[in-house]
């Protein structure tokens, strides 16, 4: 059986709402909703986590921030007006440390020094993630899918281990369970298939092809060809063996698996995909259409590698166009941004959504619509060549504030979105004092064995450290003025603290080296 075709015209475009990080006020909800309408997108994930107004449960971190009954209408009426359709998105397995990271909850962890996979066998457990799995259908009645996520549950190694099970064995008896919850609401599921992938077992998904749709996932995909394959473990190819002084050659360890020992059933499933050290982009999507399934793929907008300024926009561009190059050549389902607020509920915040528009234009262009200008009166080749720019500055680029006096200069011309705009020239300024700060607290550390700068020379840092130090409190001011019109709560003072006072005390710390150093030198040298 092949998956059934999709039309273009009718491919889900979806953007991922996770609300684990820094909450935006519910006042935002009509333009977030007209906004991602106007650049194409059709579709929206919420992923609640402790937002969501749960009954019978004391989970939230921040009660503050939990929406009520009416801010979840406001959000679906929104939603409804703009064609935005809604996929709730609750996780059903791991990733459920938001709920497990609270005493009375981490029983129902398989690892409790990692409360993040529901422990299989804790019957109390499966439950209350069944309950809340329910409270979320029914919070969503016009929806067709909900996803159940159940992605990386990497507890599940030793649960098997324990149980003399499969990991896959134990994933689709879990996932049979869920199925009977969510078919019996008329919804369709969506399971994320990295464990699948990682786990593959020939035969074990037998019926499970015209019950579920898939949402493969990858972050790092560029262009035709990637390195690496998720395919029974993280596996690569032996021939990098031939070449261990190439740069770009992983570490080769005991534990690894390669592409070429794959058994024999796997192997004929990958087989068509390789092409001697490297496999083919985004290959699962074409071996998950092989094997009959339905998939949405998974690109990204905003994942935990990001940080808390902005990302890397040449690479979200460059992986976004081979998401959906697979997916209209597939004539699969659609394809979702996927944007993660934080790497886990554990992690550092992420940069705020205000940042993320221009990847989530890309979604909808590379996906065959034609987005509405979200900067208008900026030539677009320009505002590409900017950004592009300013993503480098992630690797190693050091030019962020020169694209921040270009971006102001461009200022004027804003016709729309001027706050979006603000928010790209406060990030480019923060990320360049943010540098500043770490490079004056490195020439301490570096001169930390011996201090051998004379006196002068201490006082030069002690200057620039003061320096910093005030433009930092000054820069932290004027971004928490500006985004605290769209986002508060304890969330949001940590994403502040992370970008700004972090650095301060870390500069406190060189500034009491520095004048220790200081009165050394002068003993030293005599001045």
């Amino acid at each position: 059986m092949q998956s059934q075709k999709t039309e273009p015209s009718s491919a889900i475009i979806s953007v991922h709402l996770d609300m684990k990080g820094v909450n935006f006020r519910p006042g935002y909800i009509p333009q977030l909703m007209k906004d991602l309408a106007s650049q194409g997108i059709n579709c929206v994930m919420p992923e609640y986590e402790d937002v969501f107004p749960f009954k019978g449960l004391d989970l939230a971190y921040d009660p503050a921030t939990v929406w009520s009954k009416k801010t979840l209408a406001t959000f679906r009426k929104e939603a409804a007006k703009n064609g935005l359709e809604i996929i709730p998105y609750q996780q059903c397995l791991g990733h459920l440390e938001y709920l497990f990271r609270w005493n009375r909850y981490k029983d129902f962890a398989e690892d409790k020094n990692y409360p993040s996979t529901l422990c299989l066998t804790n019957e109390k457990g499966k439950a209350l993630i069944k309950d809340m799995l329910c409270q979320v259908i029914e919070a969503h009645p016009e929806s067709r899918y909900v996803n159940l996520g159940m992605d990386e549950a990497h507890a599940l190694v030793q649960a098997a281990k324990n149980s003399g099970r499969t990991v896959l064995d134990l994933f689709v008896a879990h996932l049979h369970e869920l199925l009977e919850i969510v078919e019996g609401y008329g919804k369709t599921p969506i399971i994320c298939s990295d464990m699948l992938e990682d786990h593959f077992e020939p035969g074990i998904l037998e019926g499970l092809k015209d019950r579920v749709v898939l949402f493969p996932w990858d972050y790092s995909a560029r262009g035709k060809r990637m390195k690496y394959a998720r395919h029974q473990g993280f596996r690569i190819s032996r021939e990098w063996l031939d070449d261990p002084l190439n740069p770009e050659a992983p570490a080769i360890s005991k534990a690894t698996k390669y592409l070429e020992n794959l058994e024999k059933e796997s192997r004929k499933l990958i087989e068509p995909y390789l092409h001697g050290r490297e496999v083919d982009s985004i290959y699962q999507l074409h071996m998950w259409s092989k094997l009959g399934f339905r998939t949405i793929g998974c690109t990204a907008i905003r994942v935990s590698m990001h940080g808390a300024a902005f990302p890397n926009y040449a690479h979200m561009d460059g992986n976004i166009r081979c998401w959906a190059d697979a997916i209209r050549h597939e004539g699969q389902t659609g394809l979702s941004g996927a944007s993660c607020a934080r790497g886990t509920t554990f992690c550092p915040p992420n940069f705020l959504l205000d940042l993320a528009w221009p990847n989530i234009a890309v979604i909808a262009e590379a996906m065959g619509k034609h987005p509405q200008p979200f900067f208008p009166g900026i030539p677009q080749k320009k505002l590409k060549i900017l950004l592009w720019r300013l993503g480098r500055c992630k690797a190693d680029w050091s030019i962020e504030s020169s694209i921040a006096d270009e971006l102001e200069a461009l200022s004027p011309k804003i016709l729309a979105h001027n706050y979006e705009w603000r928010s790209l020239i406060l990030m480019a300024r923060t990320w360049s004092l943010k540098r500043r700060a770490e490079f004056a607290v490195e020439e301490v550390d570096w001169f930390r064995a011996a201090g051998r700068p004379n006196t002068l020379e201490w006082q030069r840092r002690l200057n620039d450290q003061a320096r910093i130090s005030k433009e930092l409190q000054t820069l932290r001011a004027k971004v928490k003025a500006h985004f605290g019109k769209r986002y508060f709560g304890l969330h949001f003072e940590e994403w502040l603290a992370h970008l700004f006072d972090i650095p301060l005390e870390n500069l406190q710390l060189a500034r009491t080296r520095s004048l220790k150093f200081r009165i050394k030198a002068k003993k030293r040298y005599g001045w």
